[in-house]
């Protein structure tokens, strides 16, 4: 009898066992399969003002995306700067922020987020959208330079995770050492971000991660709510994402189609990314 509940037994586990072996393996192939990258170690001041001077030579293309990016780390910080020249991209950016999640290699779940800039939060003045795509140019037109040019939403940053639905707006001068910074330079837009690797009481916003220790970095257009809105003239209609968790902001049709052509794809972004370990 003994024999029989054990063959019985291992029986059922097999479905078990098959299954679990099949997720592992599909796992594996989705890991393979996402790009790759190596961060430099900071050999250099880096200050987060909009500007990509300091990033000369760290940045490379991403496949796919209309910018390029750079990532470096040191031993408490690691740093962002991602520059485009793209219409539809300094679009998105300046009138509706990126949400930018780092997370700790093999983690199944989005735990830290960081929304910016945030352009209308609750209790500020609308602010006048930037110019959407025009027709004849099928990519979009960006917002003008000049003293009025300056991206809005730049005063407050939002927190997003760990939870599915925690999400909280912060002073930037209050997130515990996050640095965040939009700059327009006439036909260039660089967005910079500082986020200290490991959570501490003086940094309690942070993906806790160590040096030589690998993220998995996704970058997205922030979601909106609101109903459509014309991404450029004669515009019929597009998809609309889901709204931000506090809400406001202008609704905006993503990747849908126009009479004159104009199409804003959204931006999205996952890689992982191999931190340095300490100077070369």
């Amino acid at each position: 009898m003994r024999r029989v509940r054990s063959a019985a037994s291992s029986r059922r586990l097999q479905p078990i066992l098959f299954l679990a072996a099949l997720f592992a393996v599909i796992g594996a192939i989705v890991y393979a399969s996402t790009p790759e990258r190596a961060s430099t170690w900071r050999d250099r001041d880096i200050r987060v003002d909009g500007s990509d001077e300091e990033w000369r030579g760290e940045e490379l293309p991403v496949k796919g995306e209309h910018f390029s990016l750079g990532v470096v780390n040191d031993g408490e910080w690691l740093y962002l700067c991602l520059p485009t020249k793209d219409p539809g991209t300094r679009t998105q950016i300046a009138g509706m922020g990126l949400v930018v999640w780092i997370d700790r290699e093999g983690s199944k779940k989005r735990r830290f987020g960081i929304h910016f800039p945030v352009p209308n939060p609750p209790g500020a003045a609308r602010v006048r959208r930037p110019p959407m795509p025009d027709a004849g140019e099928g990519r979009g037109t960006p917002p003008p330079e000049g003293e009025n040019a300056q991206v809005p939403g730049q005063h407050e940053i939002g927190i997003l995770g760990p939870g599915k639905n925690d999400a909280q707006l912060v002073p930037i001068d209050r997130a515990g050492g996050i640095e965040a910074r939009v700059g327009l330079h006439e036909d260039l837009t660089v967005y910079e971000l500082k986020v200290p690797l490991m959570r501490t009481a003086e940094h309690p916003y942070a993906p806790n991660v160590e040096p030589g220790g690998t993220v998995r970095l996704e970058i997205e257009t922030a979601p909106m709510r609101g109903g459509p809105m014309p991404i450029g003239p004669g515009s019929i209609g597009g998809v609309i994402v889901p709204g931000r968790p506090w809400g406001g902001g202008w609704g905006v049709s993503i990747g849908g189609p126009s009479r004159g052509g104009a199409i804003i794809e959204p931006i999205d972004v996952t890689m992982n990314v191999h931190l340095a370990k300490g100077p070369r």
